[in-house]
């Protein structure tokens, strides 16, 4: 048995620059900001994400993204599988950031990449816990940070191989 579920789901926070803390809550899916002043913003569900159940191809897939190649889609080595699917990508071994601010002092959310998933998914949420855009790359393609006036992304190759490329915002 692995000891990491790649469908296990966790709560995370962010902090930013100007001492705000975004924390993004699971059930149901929103985002709650803390001020520097210690005042709490509870914000509402996000309507970006509709909870369903794990079907096989998804936890193939997410075995996939944890393990690469290296393993066969056999979800019975993974203990604890969630009852639903989680909303958005989990921490686990990653190198790349799942929460991000960006340049505005907006939250970026990287989506769960599901195995119906055609493209890597981004939930921009706002401080008043808002989704004000959506990003949407190519799958070999993930934000992995944000300037005062570029965003940053690494793009994975078909032989694996990884470039970072920097766009100018607005994106």
């Amino acid at each position: 048995m692995f000891p990491t579920n790649p469908l296990a789901a966790a709560e995370h926070g962010l902090l930013f620059r100007d001492d705000w803390i975004a924390v993004v809550r699971l059930r149901p899916y929103r985002v709650d900001w803390r001020k520097p002043n210690g005042e709490w913003l509870y914000g509402a569900a996000l309507p970006a994400y509709a909870p369903r159940a794990p079907m096989l191809r998804d936890k193939c897939a997410a075995i996939s993204q944890l393990a690469g190649r290296m393993f066969a889609c056999e979800p019975a080595a993974f203990n604890g599988w969630p009852d639903v699917v989680p909303p958005f990508a989990q921490m686990g071994r990653r190198v790349i950031p799942m929460l991000l601010a960006d340049a505005e002092g907006n939250l970026v959310i990287e989506r769960l990449r599901t195995a119906d998933a055609k493209t890597h998914q981004y939930d921009v949420v706002d401080r008043r816990s808002r989704i004000i855009r959506s990003i949407s790359l190519a799958t070999s393609d993930a934000i992995i940070g944000f300037g005062a006036r570029h965003v940053y992304v690494v793009h994975t190759d078909a032989d694996d191989l990884k470039a970072i490329r920097k766009h100018a915002l607005p994106w």
